[in-house]
């Protein structure tokens, strides 16, 4: 059995909402710089830290309905 992978950092965590705007409102209210996108982007970049928080617009799909999300983590070696 191999060992595990270290985690060092978790790199990026994506939410999907059905409301952009909303959401850009909420995490710049809450003190998240925008890096890219904004209300009327398909897909909105915080900077928090060293890594990143992502909103995506969900179009109902499986894996990008409103209320998923993914966590990209970063290991030093795959």
């Amino acid at each position: 059995m191999t060992e595990p992978v270290a985690l060092e950092r978790i790199d990026a965590v994506t939410l999907v909402t059905a409301d952009m705007a909303r959401s850009v409102a909420f995490y710049t209210a809450l003190g998240f710089p925008v890096r890219f996108g904004g209300e009327d982007a398909p897909f909105t970049t915080y900077a928090v830290g060293s890594s990143w928080l992502n909103v995506q617009a969900g179009d109902g799909a499986r894996l990008s309905a409103p209320g998923s999300g993914r966590v990209t983590r970063w290991v030093d070696d795959v």
